[in-house]
């Protein structure tokens, strides 16, 4: 009987330990969701001052609390230039170009502190999508304003 009782407590205890366990993922996962409410998203185009015709694109989501923790896609007309970068708490952010017209997309995946730069060397005169979406559901910062 008393050994009955010893493997309830120890089962009882490896219970509760799991469930802890539980616990601290679950809440570990959200802190992602509750940082995302920090991040604002800021997307602008402008006249490229060096490609006739080109609009350069770039889509920001900074954190409001702690500038120095940002996301950014950016589509630099001349050149046809496209930089990723990813200086957040988010374990991936998700990044996506498609250019109008050409059939052409792509994907981009980054961890914290990774930055990319492509010559993407594509024929002049098509519009210009980008966007990043990060490891949480829900939010993504991005434009269609760019233009090759």
């Amino acid at each position: 009987m008393h050994t009955a009782r010893k493997a309830t407590m120890v089962r009882g205890a490896a219970l509760t330990l799991a469930m802890a366990a539980i616990s601290v993922a679950t809440t570990a996962g959200t802190a992602h969701a509750e940082d995302a409410r920090d991040y604002v998203c800021k997307a602008s185009s402008s006249a490229s001052p060096t490609d006739s015709g080109g609009r350069d694109a770039i889509a920001t989501s900074r954190n409001k609390n702690n500038s120095t923790r940002f996301f950014r896609i950016e589509f630099v007309a001349d050149g046809e230039i496209m930089r990723v970068v990813n200086v957040s708490v988010f374990n991936s952010i998700d990044y996506t170009a498609y250019f109008q017209g050409t059939g052409k997309k792509w994907y981009w995946h980054l961890s914290p502190g990774e930055t990319k730069t492509d010559n993407l060397d594509l024929p002049e005169g098509h519009n210009v999508a980008i966007n990043a979406n990060p490891s949480v559901p829900g939010f993504n910062c991005g434009t269609n304003g760019g233009r090759t």
